[in-house]
């Protein structure tokens, strides 16, 4: 489990569990599963979401996140 993962579920750095049957683990990762299974209401498609999930390019981080707002507020033009 990454250190952020683990801060959102509300545990501290040094309460991560090791136990793969710790509630708070388990019922993280449900959390994170149920996520997974929506699809997020950002005006972006699947693949532009792919693409703003794995670029490191502050350029096409803000292209989209820009081009899913437009669409969103109906301004895209």
């Amino acid at each position: 489990m990454t250190a952020g993962i683990a801060r959102a579920l509300g545990m501290r750095d040094d309460e991560r569990p090791a136990d793969p049957t710790d509630p708070r683990l388990t019922g993280g990762l449900e959390r994170l599963r149920a996520l997974a299974r929506e699809r997020p209401r950002n005006g972006l498609s699947d693949a532009e979401n792919r693409t703003l999930a794995t670029t490191r390019r502050p350029d096409e981080i803000a292209a989209r996140v820009v081009l899913g707002l437009a669409r969103i507020t109906g301004r895209e033009g």
